[in-house]
């Protein structure tokens, strides 16, 4: 068996990635409200609820994906998803488990009318935790790891971007259609809302999504009642 594209599989899961395709707003700009309940992100995932529907319903799927695997048994590599949402990262998971895999990376699919070319893009760090014993041989390290050469070295054999963007530009970066590809997406990439409520935010939009597939929830009435709680913590930084 094999499906071409499981929507919230992977990436596809977070509401940001769709999100960002679908022309959906997170935040206020000027007032620097959450909007979570925007109308496109309702939208969004009543399609992915129907699309849910149309594959006999949550359980029917979840049969199907229980038995996916990782690494060299990973779905894509083996052929049971040939399509996916997913990062650069994968690209060095491929060379290592399918080192003879033929595949590209293209845009997320979106609608005719109300769509974009867009991806988004968040990341992260390394960091030195208070009160470590380690203080001068952390440092050490990230200051080695920090540097332009070290960093590059270390993101070739990751297929991650550098935080140097001229790094991207490099001959090694382009060796890869597929990295070649995502190094040329960044100018369209979203990000998440720069907002102390980021991690709540993104807690609360994956319980959300999960109870909507197991029909615990009305679409909107889960949004509008996340986005409420958001914005009545966010209050407290404002």
């Amino acid at each position: 068996e094999a499906i071409g594209l499981l929507r919230w599989a992977v990436q596809g899961s977070w509401g940001y990635t769709w999100g960002f395709s679908l022309v959906s707003e997170f935040i206020n700009p000027e007032t620097l409200e959450l909007t979570v309940n925007h109308d496109q992100v309702v939208a969004l995932w009543e399609w992915m609820r129907d699309w849910r529907d149309q594959y006999g319903g949550i359980n029917v799927i979840t049969s199907f994906t229980e038995a996916f695997g990782a690494q060299a048994q990973d779905p894509f590599i083996m052929g049971v998803v040939p399509m996916m949402i997913n990062g650069n990262w994968m690209i060095s998971n491929f060379r290592k488990y399918a080192p003879d895999l033929d595949y590209g990376a293209s845009w997320i699919p979106y609608p005719r009318e109300g769509g974009q070319e867009a991806t988004w893009t968040s990341g992260w760090s390394w960091a030195i935790p208070v009160g470590t014993d380690f203080l001068d041989d952390s440092f050490r390290a990230l200051s080695y790891l920090a540097e332009r050469g070290n960093i590059q070295w270390y993101n070739l054999g990751r297929s991650n971007f550098s935080p140097y963007i001229e790094h991207g530009e490099s001959p090694e970066f382009r060796e890869n259609p597929a990295m070649s590809f995502f190094v040329d997406t960044l100018p369209f990439a979203g990000i998440m809302p720069p907002t102390p409520m980021s991690d709540m935010a993104w807690a609360g939009l994956s319980d959300a999504f999960d109870d909507l597939m197991h029909d615990k929830v009305d679409v909107k009435e889960a949004l509008d009642a996340l986005n409420v709680r958001l914005n009545e913590e966010l209050q407290q930084y404002l």
